[in-house]
């Protein structure tokens, strides 16, 4: 006779069908991977032009006129565009390209450039 999984004795190797259900709906489930690259634009004198501007205003857009947090580089707009599976394009002021295509070897992903300003 076997004896329940929740009984307090030392024998615990038999596990009946529904907690073993119960455990396999409870395990988390994969997420499927999504794939993106974040990229600087190929046009390196607007790149260029972008970091000039980023550097005298201390990190902040050049794009913008406000001082905040929400336009630090990476903006907080582009942060948000970035999470949407669907998004694919530009930041704000056009430094930085998100794409949807699978990241490859050779593309270059969006990195913390405050140590370059």
């Amino acid at each position: 006779m076997h004896k329940s999984v929740t009984d307090s004795s030392p024998r615990r190797d038999t596990i009946g069908i529904s907690e073993r259900s119960r455990w396999k709906d409870a395990a988390p489930k994969k997420k499927e991977a999504t794939h993106m690259a974040i990229r600087l634009n190929e046009d390196k004198e607007l790149v260029a032009q972008i970091r000039e501007g980023l550097r005298r205003r201390g990190g902040y857009c050049p794009c913008r006129l406000e001082k905040t947090e929400d336009n630090k580089c990476i903006c907080k707009e582009f942060r948000e565009q970035m999470k949407d599976p669907d998004f694919e394009g530009y930041c704000h002021c056009m430094l930085y390209y998100k794409t949807k295509d699978p990241i490859k070897e050779e593309a270059s992903h969006a990195e913390d450039h405050s140590d370059k300003l």
